[in-house]
């Protein structure tokens, strides 16, 4: 998480494969991203993978939150999954990434916009986090900690490593918790 020309940027990667590799490649991402001059959301995707070509590469998310405009833009490549709840409704939508893998095959990263409310959710999660959640809707009415770790305990393979961030929006900054499983994968 970082402060992003006044608005908050948000990334959450997952290194491809597992062990040493995998964990130089999203360090190598992060370490970009806290470098990176402010840029389209597209943009500073696509410039962190021209500087990721040594690395395995990683499956990336990035959401930028607009408090003051209550808008959130979206951009990945790969598959990480993103939702967005609103939950005074119960609705759960799911947006969708650009296939690919950041910092090893061509990508073309675009973004999406929408607006928010107070008290709306968003949900990035790892490959490691499978099933329907839209089957409970009751844990998104949780505080952020408790959804994460809730997530992780009803949708986690066990059998990759899994990550859930979720983020509260409100009239401040935004509430991040995230939760991380690590599984001994089957390789």
């Amino acid at each position: 998480m970082r402060d992003y020309g006044g608005q908050t940027l948000i990334v959450v990667a997952d290194g491809l494969g597992h062990g040493l590799r995998a964990f130089e490649a999203v360090d190598t991402l992060r370490k970009l991203i806290e470098l990176a001059p402010v840029m389209p959301l597209p943009d500073l995707l696509l410039w962190c993978h021209k500087q990721m070509r040594q690395t395995r590469g990683a499956a990336v998310a990035a959401l930028l939150l607009d408090r003051a405009g209550r808008t959130v833009t979206y951009s990945g490549i790969g598959n990480i999954a993103f939702w967005h709840i609103i939950t005074r409704v119960g609705v759960i939508t799911s947006k969708r990434m650009v296939s690919g893998i950041l910092g090893y095959r061509e990508v073309a990263p675009t973004a999406i916009t929408f607006s928010y409310v107070e008290g709306d959710r968003l949900l990035l999660h790892t490959d490691g986090v499978q099933g329907n959640l839209r089957a409970h809707l009751e844990i998104w009415h949780h505080p952020p900690e408790r959804t994460a770790l809730d997530v992780i305990d009803l949708f986690s393979t066990g059998q990759d490593d899994a990550l859930a961030l979720v983020v509260r929006l409100g009239r401040g900054d935004p509430q991040v918790l995230e939760q991380v499983c690590t599984a001994k994968p089957t390789e």
